[in-house]
């Protein structure tokens, strides 16, 4: 079997290996797709705090159960359609009995901790079963389009600490695949006025987008002041890694706002006096990491309903020989989602 594997900072080599040999209580995942997510980027690139080398990446997975242990439940059947989430929790300490399994002390990442979906053959062990990790990936939804379910529970996780149901303005600065989502969420719950901000003109240009405000070409704190009557946006979720938009997330969010702290931001500073805004304002602060095993599974049931404007996301499905060509296409802005699809 191939898997491309990370054997240091830079160094992402595709190698031939035996396909796994299975003990009692493990199962054998035959991967059908995996995503490459910008965590992947920079793990290839410049490293992650969470990541061991040398490591499979590959965290957004689906695929069919190939093989199953002697000792493995009925409930895994061998031909059974799967998306995979990625995170091995304890199941029980005090975050994972009270559904928040994404926090667990002992959490072990697929693709991080442990290899990943980038391989034609993906082990799950014991623990990883315990977790109930192994979600059913309903009949009508493409393995492609099964490996949204893990971002898309990661913007669901975002969203559903920020009590959006009441909020008439929402701006979201990051137009990637995870600001994409984050939109066609927010649209989904009905929020009136969804902006998307963002500097890269290309990706500001998505049919999927109503509102957008490209800051390099327009003040981002007038034209939202001018939309919002000099009050400023109710929430801001900020999906981009550079600190300075953080200045920009909370000088336009309203007073008594929220914003979301939804992706890890690179090195870099922000001043007292922005920071104190906070204070000023009275804005509140949320932040996310990563999914629950719940999110994953209601994740699948929003792509699955939703499937025709799920599918409009533009992507490029490329064989595992081509990962590399896939993170270039990324990292310079020329696709929204890079998926490798495995050969049957």
């Amino acid at each position: 079997m191939k898997k491309a594997i990370l054997k240091s900072i830079g160094n992402l080599e595709v190698v031939e290996c035996p396909i796994y040999s299975i003990g009692t209580k493990e199962i054998l995942i035959k991967v059908k797709a995996c995503g490459i997510c910008g965590a992947d980027i920079k793990s290839y690139k410049h490293g992650h705090r969470d990541l061991t080398l040398p490591r499979v990446l590959g965290h957004e997975i689906t695929g069919v159960i190939f093989a199953k242990g002697s000792q493995v439940s009925d409930n895994y059947a061998i031909g059974n359609r799967v998306q995979i989430s990625p995170g091995v929790f304890c199941n029980s300490c005090d975050y994972c009995i009270s559904n928040r399994d994404n926090l667990c002390n002992q959490m072990e990442i697929i693709g991080f901790d442990r290899d990943g979906g980038m391989q034609e053959y993906l082990l799950m062990d014991e623990k990883s079963i315990a977790s109930s990790i192994i979600n059913p990936l309903p009949s009508e939804l493409s393995f492609e389009l099964g490996t949204y379910a893990e971002p898309l529970a990661c913007t669901m996780n975002m969203q559903d600490k920020m009590n959006l149901a009441v909020v008439d303005t929402l701006l979201i600065i990051g137009a990637g695949r995870l600001g994409t989502l984050h939109y066609l969420l927010a649209k989904e719950k009905k929020i009136p006025n969804v902006i998307v901000a963002d500097i890269n003109s290309q990706r500001l240009d998505n049919e999927l987008f109503e509102n957008t405000i490209n800051v390099i070409d327009k003040n981002l704190n007038s034209e939202i002041n001018a939309i919002t009557k000099n009050q400023g946006a109710c929430a801001t979720i900020i999906c981009c890694s550079v600190p300075e938009v953080l200045s920009l997330a909370i000088t336009n969010t309203k007073k008594s706002g929220i914003i979301g702290y939804f992706s890890g931001f690179t090195e870099g500073s922000i001043s007292l006096k922005e920071l104190n805004l906070i204070h000023y304002k009275e804005i509140t602060m949320v932040g996310s990491y990563g999914c629950k095993e719940s999110d994953n599974l209601k994740a699948l049931q929003l792509l699955n309903e939703k499937q025709n404007l799920f599918e409009k996301i533009d992507r490029v499905l490329l064989p595992i020989d081509e990962i590399d060509k896939g993170m270039n296409l990324l990292t310079n802005y020329k696709t929204l989602s890079v998926i490798i699809k495995m050969e049957d």
